[in-house]
């Protein structure tokens, strides 16, 4: 992160990246679950539905540029996300300019299946894509 310091145009280098899950219920994200409000508004959520269904969508964004988001596995692990850095990511990474991917860092958020060993040695890999990586 030192090489920030400074650097004005550091976050335009950075692959900031999220995947999130949505249901027949809403969103949902078990670290900021919020309902924002003057007063008390009593809010209440739903859990039940007529039909059931959820996804998993992961997104990027570096630059200017807004990667293509891809439905994950919604049970995502290690080695689902490690598939993805291998197989897909790349291929999202076709719309980035060669000169943005030479210098590109990859940020990840640290969730459970973004940090086993499957997924650093995975890290080593993808090192041929992006330069760095940021946890």
């Amino acid at each position: 992160m030192q090489k920030g310091v400074g650097d004005p145009s550091f976050p335009a280098s950075v692959l900031f990246t999220d995947d999130a899950s949505f249901s027949h219920e809403g969103l949902f994200n078990v670290y900021s679950l919020h309902v924002w409000a003057y007063n008390n508004p009593h809010s209440t959520r739903s859990h039940t539905g007529q039909h059931c269904f959820a996804v998993n969508v992961w997104a990027g964004i570096i630059d200017d540029c807004l990667l293509e988001p891809y439905l994950l596995s919604l049970l995502l692990d290690s080695q689902k996300y490690q598939f993805f850095l291998e197989t897909v990511l790349p291929t999202l990474l076709g719309c980035v300019l060669a000169h943005i991917r030479q210098d590109m860092l990859f940020q990840s958020d640290g969730a459970l299946a973004h940090s086993t060993i499957v997924v650093h040695v995975c890290d080593y890999i993808i090192s041929s894509i992006v330069s760095h990586l940021v946890h």
